[in-house]
């Protein structure tokens, strides 16, 4: 269940794209998502750093972080996942 901020920006937790409103994150596929095929809104702080939950490191951009693979991701290959 997503426990972040009513109002947008929203970003995929998975890769990173922004969305203007919740609805239309959750209602497009997104080809990173493990687990399912839509997008899963990211419900973290979005005002400032994020902090993959693996590694610990920081990034100013969400997308550049998802977009880059973690040596401690404990899936091989894995890429980085922001902290909640």
């Amino acid at each position: 269940m997503f426990e972040g901020d009513t109002e947008g920006p929203f970003y995929c937790v998975h890769c990173g794209q922004k969305y203007g409103e919740l609805r239309s994150l959750v209602s497009n596929s997104c080809t990173r998502n493990p687990d399912g095929r839509y997008h899963e809104p990211y419900d973290g702080d979005v005002a400032g750093d994020f902090t993959c939950k693996y590694c610990g490191r920081t990034y100013r951009d969400i997308r550049n972080m998802v977009a880059n693979s973690c040596p401690k991701n404990p899936v091989r290959g894995g890429r980085h996942s922001p902290a909640r």
